[in-house]
Order: C-alpha cells, then structure tokens, then sequence
C-alpha cells in the first residue's frame, strides 16, 4: 500500500510541478537553441589575415559566444576558429539574410547590405544558395575595472565589400 501512495505523490509532483517546470525550461529562447550539424562548405574562402568584416546581431548569441571563447577575466578574448555562412532563405525578417554558424550555432548574421553583396557575390562565383566558410575570431567578453562584462563579438577573416 505504500507503494501505491508514493505513486500518487510522485504522479501529483509530475502533474502540477514537473510539467511546469518543463514548460518554463523550454520558453527561455536560450534552451530553445539547438546546435546543427556543422556543414562541408561548398567554398573556403581565401584566408587575408585580416579579419576586418563585421557581424551584427551578436548581442542576441552571447551564451553561445561565451561558451565557445571561455573566460579572460580582465583580458579580451581573441579565439580563432571557422565560421560557416548560410544563406537564410527562410529568415523571418529578411529572406535574403546570411546566417553566420561556429560550432554548429548562430552567432549572428551579416548586415542586411552586407548579406545582399554577399549573395551577389556567390551568384558570381555560380554557388548561389551554397554554404561557404571563412576563418574568423571571436573578441571581447572581458571584465572592465568596475565589474561589467563586456559583450563578444565576432569577425569574419573574408574581404569587406565596397557596397
């Protein structure tokens, strides 16, 4: 008979506790982030060494980026790693944006001008729609003098465009 109250506890536990807490888990956008499968490039973009192109939007992503480039402390992050940058046909906002991917997550996209010449630019090279990757670094997340932490950023090792 005991068992049998244990049961109905843990069933009225679940019922109105556990599934409450699923539910919360799961409506945090974060938990929502799932990681994809990392893609073979249709193109490596020529690594310059310069690493002067801008993403925008990490601001939305900075788990992800922080995960990936660590703790620094006082000190920035300069992580070197590939980004994966997919052409966003089904992009809610715009659906000509360009998904920038590290480590099988976004973190980031490139500017709306940006994602247009970017696109412009496969569709010259006969890869529209393809997935290429380039170098990239992650920067930033250190801690300043008064405490505050500082946000990642991400830039991309492919030649800026004239737009």
């Amino acid at each position: 008979m005991e068992w049998l109250a244990g049961g109905v506890i843990a069933w009225i536990l679940w019922h109105f506790v556990g599934r409450h807490a699923v539910k919360s888990a799961t409506s945090d956008p974060i938990q929502k982030t799932v990681s994809r499968p990392i893609p073979s490039p249709a193109f490596v973009w020529p690594p310059l060494g310069e690493y002067d192109f801008d993403v925008v939007g990490e601001g939305f992503c900075q788990p992800q980026l922080e995960a990936m480039a660590g703790d620094h402390g006082t000190n920035s992050a300069e992580v070197y790693t590939t980004a994966y940058l997919v052409p966003d046909d089904q992009n809610s906002h715009d659906d000509k944006a360009v998904r920038v991917d590290i480590g099988g997550f976004t973190v980031g996209h490139l500017s709306r001008e940006d994602a247009r010449s970017f696109r412009k630019r496969l569709s010259a090279k006969k890869m529209s729609g393809a997935t290429t990757s380039c170098k990239a670094v992650i920067m930033g997340g250190f801690t300043n003098r008064a405490g505050e932490k500082a946000s990642y950023g991400v830039r991309l090792d492919i030649k800026p465009f004239d737009n």
